[in-house]
């Protein structure tokens, strides 16, 4: 672990206020630099020495117990959110089958019981942020009609130090007892590689109270974690999982489809091929992404007085730099065959009138 990680450590400790593990940080500190750094030994002596006879401020505030009063865990972790809006989440055809696969399960829990096998109990999902791992889970839930509980490991990782893991462990029970749907984000944040040297013993003990944990997870519940970094995930995790469900950036043609979802939802009139040359120039993007493009655009409509596909076009010209000469003159004379002029059509495309003539 470099120095910069265990500021960030030790801050998350004075933060949380777990007075005890961060004691137990600085004894371990201070062994190391009883080696490597002999001149911060003192130093840290009596800083542990201080804490121990007077105890920190900012430690000794209480935390709010959040599933139970055994469960050392801030509320601010562990929440039920909102119900699921309704709205109609854009995701390629394989994940729209996976998921549909895990509603239709719980639908035919008789059937499946003939057969010997029971619903999916744990699914992965793995990809970068923006993708809709999160609204996935909401979906799931919203589908199965359960309350979801979400345990963000990163931020309560901290609180963990210098324990045993029972409160991982006492969480995961919880929710599996209480028949919601648990939702682990953030999850290579505990579920690292055990032959990581830059974990201190007790994460990587705690990686065995979570391989424990999934395998008593409920045969009726359902547990979903997510993990922006599977190639952190030690590799005795993936089996804990009955689906792995692989997010990606979203091509142009689903950057269309939900751009297409929100202008349509918003009322505002935009050419069809002015959004599709926007969803080509916002490829790759997340759909996180482009919501914020889109939504950035209906402000400054609202902020300048102007029509929203007005803004809509200007926005677009400047991120045309990403098309090819050849992609800029089809958008040209789409433009201009849908019923733009070409003079407007060659300020957004940055095609000189004359060859979009020339080409029409």
């Amino acid at each position: 672990m470099d120095i910069y990680s265990e500021y960030v450590q030790l801050a998350r400790l004075a933060v949380s206020g777990r007075q005890d593990d961060a004691k137990m940080f600085l004894q371990r500190t201070l062994r190391r630099a009883k080696k490597d750094r002999p001149d911060f030994e003192e130093q840290l002596k009596s800083l542990l020495s201080k804490l121990e006879k007077e105890g920190a401020p900012s430690t000794k505030r209480a935390t709010t117990p959040a599933i139970s009063s055994q469960s050392r865990i801030s509320a601010q972790h562990v929440f039920t959110p909102d119900k699921f809006e309704g709205v109609r989440p854009i995701w390629d055809e394989k994940i729209e089958n996976e998921l549909s696969g895990v509603v239709l399960e719980r639908e035919k829990v008789d059937e499946l019981a003939k057969l010997g096998v029971g619903p999916t109990r744990t699914i992965l999902f793995t990809g970068p942020p923006g993708v809709g791992k999160t609204m996935a889970a909401n979906w799931l839930a919203h589908r199965i009609k359960k309350e979801i509980v979400v345990l963000d490991l990163a931020a309560v990782m901290s609180s963990y130090l210098g324990q045993t893991g029972n409160n991982l462990k006492k969480v995961v029970e919880e929710a599996g007892e209480s028949g919601a749907i648990l939702f682990l984000d953030e999850f290579d944040a505990i579920a690292k590689k055990r032959g990581d040297d830059g974990d201190i013993g007790e994460l990587k003990r705690l990686v065995n109270v979570l391989l424990q944990s999934l395998d008593a997870w409920s045969k009726d519940g359902l547990l979903i974690a997510a993990t922006n970094h599977p190639e952190m995930l030690d590799r005795a995790v993936w089996r804990r999982f009955d689906r792995v469900v692989e997010f990606d950036t979203p091509d142009a043609e689903h950057v269309f489809k939900l751009m297409n979802e929100r202008v349509s939802a918003s009322g505002a009139k935009i050419n069809e091929s002015l959004m599709k040359a926007a969803s080509k120039s916002l490829e790759g993007q997340s759909y996180s992404d482009v919501n914020n493009w889109l939504s950035s655009v209906f402000r400054a409509s609202v902020v300048s007085g102007t029509k929203v596909e007005e803004k809509f076009a200007e926005r677009v010209s400047e991120r045309l730099g990403a098309l090819t000469a050849e992609e800029r003159l089809k958008l040209a004379c789409d433009l201009t065959s849908s019923g733009l002029s070409q003079r407007k059509a060659a300020v957004i495309s940055g095609v000189s009138r004359d060859t979009i003539r020339k080409h029409l």
